[in-house]
């Protein structure tokens, strides 16, 4: 998997459980949703993402293509 996959795997599994999580337990969760889809929009604009970074750091590669 590539570092893009990676991410948008995370973020779309964390929201989808926060909703779930909000439904089912407490409204409150709807911040983490909230929050994650916020650090997505801004990631777009600034390209920046701390999760993008930390996984560059484990070696992940940024391409399938062979370099």
């Amino acid at each position: 998997m590539t570092v893009d996959k990676i991410i948008r795997l995370v973020v779309g599994l964390g929201v989808a459980i926060s909703v779930l999580l909000m439904h089912y337990h407490n409204p409150a969760w709807g911040w983490v949703a909230g929050i994650m889809g916020l650090s997505l929009a801004q990631s777009a604009f600034t390209n920046t993402c701390p999760l993008s970074f930390t996984l560059r750091k484990l070696g992940v590669s940024d391409s399938n293509c062979a370099k």
